[in-house]
């Protein structure tokens, strides 16, 4: 087929399946490793990247994630447990936006104007 055939090509979905392709899914069994750590990883990336506690439960509880295998195999207590243990350990970031209409005076987390770093280089 030439690069300026205007033919579309058909989607993904209107194929049939090719019992030889090397992409197709493939169950697995567990994985090895420790699923406590395993948890403990993925609730301390989530929570890094600022996901709430229900958001990240909410991993462990949809069949569509991987990682509601853990909650099949360990149960909802000891999924509960680990994001506990590891939200108190590590925290979670929050983030808010300012809008200051004065910016020489932008609050700081206490209250106070944030100082003005001079730059050497302008008049």
């Amino acid at each position: 087929m030439a690069i300026d055939d205007p033919a579309p090509l058909p989607h993904g979905r209107e194929k049939d399946p090719d019992p030889d392709d090397p992409m197709s899914l493939q169950g697995v069994g567990g994985l090895p490793g420790d699923p406590a750590l395993m948890a403990r990883c993925i609730v301390e990336e989530y929570a890094r990247m600022g996901a709430t506690r229900d958001a990240i439960l909410a991993l462990f509880t949809d069949p569509e994630f991987h990682t509601h295998r853990l909650l099949v195999e360990h149960g909802e207590e000891w999924v509960r447990r680990i994001v506990d243990e590891t939200l108190a350990r590590i925290g979670t970031f929050r983030f808010v936006e300012v809008v200051e209409d004065d910016p020489v005076r932008c609050p700081s987390a206490t209250g106070r104007p944030l100082p003005m770093i001079q730059d050497e280089r302008q008049p």
